[in-house]
């Protein structure tokens, strides 16, 4: 669905990108068709300008030719060329004057346009005529010079408006590519920054990924040497539990051979109940054959009763006896089902009790040998100190008795000026023949215990140095075991792992077999339906065939009745009254004409109607006794008796034939209809064993998912139990190791005495 959504979201993003692009050249557009419509305007007036004139020009011209000079006025037409000239020339320079100044001018450049024009055609009108020239003339010739001064002006205006568009857009183009230009440099500038920017950081992340790759190394040098050893820790464990499993199965082979010989001690116990109780019936048959001879009281009799009840009382007897054995072997067997009960608890009990006397044994043990390094260490703590202070003691004495010495030697009092001490110092630096002051002895003996002192610290420092490292290689010692544990996991693992994939490949392989069988059975079962349809349908045509040959049949007797009908109707014309009256009384209940189609009819009306009678007898049997033979045998009884019982009449005598091959018909019907019924059981044993085979897919393919789902789980635990492993080894927290361990307790499914263990050891 989420997916879908953001499809549909891509999709508008799309659609409104691309309505923004439409929007974008309909406005680009819009724009060049502004330019267009007033390019197209300003065209349109200069071309209506332009055709004013060419209009005015042409006129000109049409009346220049109507007019024919005569060689008279030959030098008056030169007079007007060179007059002609000579305004031609004033107005190239009016419109070179009116071009540049545009709008400001225009009005002073019609005038003189205007003016010259005038005097123009003043000139020629005179150089022609030789008269004045007529006021309406020169009315029309101005309207002409005005309509050419106005094109002019309106030319001259779109040629300005032209130039000065193209001027604006010109400076617009290149204040665009200028700061196109301007933001092209400043995207280079970024780009290349960008680009210098992006390298520094490719090169740290190169660097990066190089310093974890060789850390990722490490670690995994670790891990590895820490799976090893815990797979070595998992494959000890394992073979503990294996004996153990052993002597278990063990326990259970004497569980099952009590209970065998317990089950066979029942089988016989019920077999002699079973015999006596076949005793009993055959005493009980001889009873009741006994009973019969009770109304003669015999001796015989009365001694055969009490045999009889002394049988009984001793069959009883032998029933209550039994019954109470059968009684005591049950208890017995269950007494032993319970002793043995009792045993395995027991044993349980003790290997329970084994396991703990072992831990603490181990704790102890470890206990012991940190007591004893700890009173090594102790021991030889003491020796050294001990070595240091008879050291220390010695020189002590030595300068006790020196002092001593040397006050009994002395006669001067314990304190003497700093002359005599220095005097006597000079002297103990120059020679040692001369004996000490105490002052000074007491100064040395003092710089002397000092010196012992920092004797004493640095051993101190030293033994407690010496105690880190060796805590130290104990932690490595540890660490070597945590890593073999690992070790012994990885180890654990991997074959854990090729367990499963065995198991995998065999849960595949008993797919594929019953994915096989079920193809082989769906073939059969397909192949079993198409022959049995086949040979069903073959019937069916046999059985059309027949009822289409049994019909031709009733076609040709009904012919030939109708050609003896043909006949006797020719014997009644003959015969007269004597026929009619013949057929009257033979066929009085039938209603027959003398017409052979209505004799037809009427046959062919009492066919059908047997054939419905007898279709209706067998549809009414099939409801009843569908598969029974009573049909056949009815239909053949009634065949058998149809002649004996059959009337004289021509009807019964012509459809005799038609009744047996019904009764035919209707034998083969219910041999059909069994075996449509057998086919039909068929069919629905097929679709049992066709559901049952699905059911088995079903389960199969169940049972394939949940293998999957184990899958999954298991990989998802393995790997929290290495990440936890992990947390575990890295931890220097002993209340995080703890927290790790009971994780783990909670993951490997510990039993409330082997997490208690655990929490002590920790």
């Amino acid at each position: 669905m989420f997916q879908g959504f953001m499809n549909n979201s891509n999709s508008t993003d799309k659609l409104l990108d691309y309505i923004d692009e439409q929007k974008e050249q309909i406005s680009r557009y819009e724009s060049r068709l502004r330019d267009v419509i007033r390019a197209y305007k300003s065209l349109a007036k200069e071309k209506e300008a332009l055709e004013r004139s060419v209009k005015v020009l042409s006129h000109r011209h049409n009346e220049r030719q109507q007019m024919t000079p005569t060689s008279e006025e030959a030098s008056d037409q030169e007079i007007a060329k060179g007059n002609e000239d000579e305004i031609d020339g004033i107005l190239n320079d009016s419109e070179e004057s009116i071009t540049p100044r545009g709008n400001k001018a225009s009005s002073i450049d019609i005038i003189q346009v205007y003016n010259i024009g005038v005097r123009y055609y003043c000139i020629t009108f005179n150089s022609v005529d030789g008269d004045v020239v007529p006021k309406s003339e020169v009315t029309k010739l101005s309207e002409q010079l005005a309509t050419l001064s106005s094109s002019l002006v309106t030319v001259s205006e779109e040629k300005a408006k032209i130039s000065a568009r193209f001027q604006a857009d010109k400076k617009l183009l290149l204040r665009e590519m200028e700061q196109k230009t301007e933001e092209c440099n400043r995207v280079v500038e970024e780009k290349d920054k960008h680009i210098s920017h992006v390298e520094d950081q490719l090169h740290e992340v190169r660097q990066r990924l190089k310093q974890t790759l060789q850390e990722r190394d490490e670690e995994m040098i670790t891990h590895t040497e820490v799976i090893k050893e815990l797979q070595q820790i998992l494959e000890n464990e394992r073979q503990i539990k294996d004996e153990q499993k052993k002597q278990i199965e063990q326990l259970e082979n004497q569980l099952t051979v009590m209970k065998d010989s317990k089950d066979e001690t029942i089988t016989k116990l019920e077999q002699s109940v079973t015999t006596l109780g076949s005793d009993l019936k055959n005493a009980e048959t001889k009873i009741n054959e006994l009973e019969k001879y009770k109304n003669q009281p015999t001796a015989a009799e009365t001694k055969l009763q009490q045999d009889l009840d002394e049988l009984r009382a001793q069959h009883m007897e032998e029933l209550a006896n039994e019954q109470q054995r059968l009684q005591d072997s049950k208890n017995r067997i269950r007494d032993m089902a319970h002793r043995d009960e009792y045993r395995v608890a027991d044993l349980e009990r003790k290997v329970s009790e084994l396991s703990d006397l072992i831990g603490v044994s181990e704790r102890e043990k470890e206990r012991d040998q940190i007591t004893i390094r700890r009173l090594k260490e102790k021991v030889l703590q003491l020796n050294v100190e001990n070595t240091s202070l008879t050291e220390t003691s010695t020189k002590v004495s030595q300068q006790l008795e020196y002092q001593k010495l040397s006050q009994k030697e002395s006669n001067t009092p314990y304190q003497q000026p700093d002359e005599s001490l220095e005097a006597n110092q000079r002297n103990q630096a120059s020679s040692h023949e001369e004996v000490e002051d105490p002052q000074l002895a007491y100064q040395l003996c003092k710089r002397e215990l000092a010196q012992v002192k920092e004797d004493f610290e640095k051993f101190k420092s030293q033994t407690q140095l010496h105690a880190k490292s060796r805590s130290q290689d104990l932690n490595i010692k540890e660490y070597r075991s945590l890593q073999r544990q690992v070790v012994e996991l990885n180890n654990k693992l991997i074959s854990e792992r090729s367990w499963f994939e065995g198991k995998e490949k065999e849960y595949k392989a008993s797919i594929n077999y019953f994915k096989a069988e079920i193809k082989d059975m769906q073939g059969k079962f397909d192949n079993d339906i198409n022959k049995i349809k086949s040979e069903s349908l073959a019937k069916l045509d046999e059985a059309r065939k027949q009822m289409q040959r049994q019909r031709e049949r009733t076609i040709e007797l009904l012919a030939d009745k109708e050609a003896e009908v043909d006949q006797l109707k020719t014997n009644t014309n003959t015969n007269g009254s004597l026929g009619n009256s013949a057929l009257q009384t033979s066929y009085s209940t039938d209603y027959l004409l003398p017409i052979p189609s209505r004799i037809s009819r009427r046959y062919s009306r009492d066919i059908l109607a047997d054939s419905k009678e007898s279709m209706n007898r067998t549809v009414s049997f099939e409801g009843s006794h569908l598969f029974s033979g009573e049909v056949t045998e009815d239909a053949v009884n009634r065949l058998l008796s149809m002649p004996a019982t059959a009337t004289v009449s021509s009807r019964d005598g012509i459809l005799l034939h038609y009744q047996q091959e019904q009764a035919k018909i209707e034998i083969e019907l219910t041999s059909l209809r069994k075996s449509k019924f057998e086919l039909e059981e068929e069919m629905r044993d097929l679709a049992k064993r066709e559901q049952t085979h699905l059911d088995l897919c079903k389960a199969l393919k169940e049972e394939i998912r949940k293998l999957e789902r184990d899958k999954s789980r298991e990989t998802a635990n393995l790997e929290y139990l290495k990440n936890i492993v992990l947390h575990y080894m890295e931890a220097d927290n002993p209340i995080s190791k703890l927290q790790i361990v009971k994780a783990i307790a909670t993951i490997l499914q510990f039993s409330p005495k082997e997490l208690d263990r655990v929490l002590k050891r920790t």
